[in-house]
């Protein structure tokens, strides 16, 4: 196994039912766990301001939804308590100090998620209340002082509900209103006195509602936004001074959204709101605070919302990823544009093609932009082209198209152009035709193909001049064949070894490894595929990684050249649609780059470079490769160096017009040289790495001295640039 895993980018993605409190001594809102869909979460974050930044402590607690989460400003500690986790209801105690999480106790209330905490100031304590276990709802209510838990006995207590909002003033206790009693939606208020629950019958008629956000809005008032009821999620929003709710009309600007977390931040006298659905599965990622009368955005959403079968590329000009489209599990068509930097997604206010799920979508490097084809939408598959430009979308109409289709796939040729292969109709019948784009237009490719197939995987292989063609799903059933297109015609290949048959997978190409990595799609059993591997251009190999991504179907998968890594977003794992951004790379990744210039002899200036895409990986063969040579054989001496700062004592580079060869310079430090033969014109010299992880990371320089006697110097020679290397680890 090498250093090469999956990692998952440390992002604020898309929740509901998270947890949050103000911390004082931060001086900022803290934010735990949540809802992502097919994920739970036990990340931590800050909210200060306008700025989202993550910590992340050596512990933390399991990863958790419906929690509670209250601020003791007694003894300085954020307490957490229970909630959903992978396994069903937690009974857990946690504090945070604002740097390090602290396991406390398993003894006090019954395990439980949808509770209701808050502070209590007259008691100094913690205060729990409700929830549900199983499907029973609880109405027993708790105290924690810091060193344990205790259950309060009061005279009234409200219904058991689980949902409830619950919150603190400043001057005030705490107020819990509505909540879930399981045959009905409630919308009463009560206050806690330090040992009893009162109704307040009087306080107004707020509609019932569940998973609301409450929160101080300023010292001596709360503020309730949103929740669900019958009908959905609600964006209404409404102030309680203590005695009364009033109805905030003129509060706009916030989507409706259930299950946000919120707390107050005096800093900047703002209520900050996180997270939140509008409706099952479509979580929000967006901070909002309220403040005066209105909802702005204070930090927009960093990763799109939870998707399938949408699509995406690199731009390579814009150091770009591009995301556009797909569906979510009921159905629901989306049409949004995003880009990925190589550290977060920004959403793009733009209009784009109409939404849809199951297009192609490549880099065109003839036009210098990101070419979309055909997919589905409401009205059934399309034969429609795009281009992204980097800043708008534009219908192109070329003459002739392909027919409308759905399913089928689209990857740059490594001549020019794209290729497009497959797909299928309005009745899900595949098919097998290959098209070409060739910048200005569609044009049909004569000649045997693969088979009829749809969900299939589809990428180039420019380190050796084809596109590669996996799997799908054709007339018959999965396949599980491999093919290569050169520019001209198919080729079908027989690997000695194939991952399993499959459909709704990815493909994409590494550049740094100079392989295609495959993941994920669905078997013949319609079980999601978790499973990562690469072809080297002439066989499969699975790699066994420590951390893989859950299994999924409908990801895209793209290669950030920038960022030498490979990027998988979204997908299904069959019960809830995924919105993680995770990235296939090395922890050393290998590198060469060249740098400085040659000398010119009468037949032109020698060139040092790497043979194709190689890369200099440990325990496989380097290859460098030396142009514009003499066109008669002669001796090259390739030097290896271990520094371009300094040689000898002089700094680098050196100038050797001292020593009879003007124009000439040495960009490194001659510790090892080799003496090759060339034939004419070009070299190419191997190199053999150890497989030894002790020179994971280690960076060696090259240069070459071309001697020729026709070379009108002292010395008879020219040089070459020079080449940085860093040796990775696969």
């Amino acid at each position: 196994m090498g250093q090469t895993d999956w990692s998952t980018a440390p992002l604020f993605v898309p929740r509901s039912d998270a947890a949050a409190c103000f911390d004082p001594a931060r001086g900022a809102v803290f934010v735990f766990g949540g809802d992502a869909g097919a994920l739970l979460l036990a990340d931590c974050w800050e909210v200060a301001g306008a700025s989202l930044a993550r910590s992340t402590p050596a512990l933390a607690p399991p990863a958790r939804a419906r929690h509670g989460l209250v601020y003791d400003p007694v003894r300085q500690r954020a307490v957490l308590f229970g909630g959903r986790g992978a396994s069903g209801e937690l009974g857990d105690t946690w504090t945070w100090d604002g740097s390090a999480w602290a396991w406390r106790t398993a003894v006090g209330p019954l395990p439980r998620q949808g509770h209701a905490m808050a502070w209590d100031p007259q008691g100094a304590r913690v205060l729990l209340f409700g929830g549900r276990r199983n499907l029973q709802r609880l109405g027993d209510t708790w105290t924690w002082d810091g060193a344990a838990w205790q259950q309060a006995a009061p005279a009234a207590a409200p219904s058991p509900r689980d949902g409830a909002a619950c919150a603190t003033a400043a001057s005030g206790g705490p107020v819990l209103f509505g909540g879930d009693g399981g045959s009905a939606l409630f919308g009463d208020t009560w206050t806690w006195n330090g040992a009893n629950w009162l109704a307040l019958p009087q306080a107004g008629a707020v509609p019932p509602r569940r998973a609301a956000a409450l929160a101080p809005n300023g010292p001596a008032t709360l503020l309730l936004a949103g929740g669900a009821d019958q009908l959905g999620a609600r964006s209404d929003c409404w102030q309680f001074d203590g005695a009364l709710w009033t109805r905030l009309w003129s509060a706009t600007g916030l989507p409706a959204r259930a299950g946000a977390a919120a707390a107050y931040d005096p800093s900047i006298q703002r209520t900050v709101l996180a997270g939140g659905a509008s409706l099952p599965g479509h979580h929000a990622g967006d901070v909002l605070h309220f403040g005066p009368a209105v909802w702005a955005v204070a930090v927009p959403a960093s990763s799109p919302p939870a998707r399938l079968d949408h699509t995406a590329a690199y731009d390579p000009l814009r150091a770009r990823t591009v995301l556009y489209g797909g569906t979510r599990r009921d159905g629901s068509l989306l049409g949004d544009t995003w880009e990925w930097d190589g550290a977060r997604w920004t959403g793009l206010a733009t209009a784009g093609p109409p939404g849809r799920q199951n297009a192609a979508f490549a880099y065109d490097p003839l036009r210098g932009t990101c070419i979309l084809f055909g997919g589905r939408d409401a009205g059934g598959p399309r034969s429609d082209t795009f281009e992204w430009n980097g800043a708008a979308w534009n219908q192109l109409l070329p003459a002739v198209s392909p027919g409308a289709r759905q399913a089928h796939a689209l990857a740059p040729l490594p001549a020019g152009g794209l290729l497009l292969f497959g797909g299928s109709d309005a009745n899900f019948q595949p098919s097998g035709d290959t098209w070409r784009w060739t910048g200005a237009g569609w044009a049909p490719v004569a000649g045997p193909a693969p088979p009829a197939r749809q969900f299939h995987a589809l990428a180039p292989d420019p380190g050796r001049g084809e596109v590669v063609l996996f799997g799908g799903l054709g007339a018959a059933g999965l396949l599980q064949d491999t093919w290569t297109f050169d520019g001209a015609a198919w080729l079908a290949r027989n690997p000695l070894h194939r991952p399993a048959a499959r459909f709704a997978g990815a493909a994409a190409f590494a550049a740094e490894r100079n392989r295609i990595v495959l993941h994920g799609g669905l078997d013949a059993a319609f079980a999601a595929l978790g499973d990562t591997w690469e072809w080297d251009g002439a066989d499969w190999s699975v790699q066994l990684l420590a951390h893989p991504p859950c299994a999924r179907h409908g990801p895209v998968l793209v290669h950030h050249a920038a960022a030498d890594a490979t990027l998988l977003f979204g997908g299904s794992d069959l019960a809830a649609d995924l919105g993680d951004t995770v990235l296939y790379a090395s922890a050393t990744t290998a590198v060469f780059t060249t740098y400085g210039t040659g000398c010119p002899g009468p037949w032109g200036t020698p060139s040092l470079d790497r043979q194709g895409l190689q890369r200099p990986w440990l325990g496989e063969v380097f290859e460098l490769r030396l142009d514009h040579l003499p066109p008669q054989p002669g001796l090259v001496i390739v030097v290896f160096g271990f520094s371009d700062v300094a040689w000898l004592g002089s700094p680098l580079p050196i100038d050797l017009q001292g020593y009879g060869m003007p124009g000439c310079r040495v960009w490194l430090s001659v510790d090892d040289p080799f003496f090759a033969f060339h034939n004419g014109h070009s070299l190419r010299f191997p190199f053999p790495l150890p497989l030894a992880p002790a020179y994971a990371g280690f960076t060696y320089f090259n240069q070459a001295l071309v001697i020729d006697a026709s070379v009108p110097n002292a010395l008879g020679a020219v040089t070459t640039n020079a080449g940085r290397a860093r040796i990775g680890l696969r």
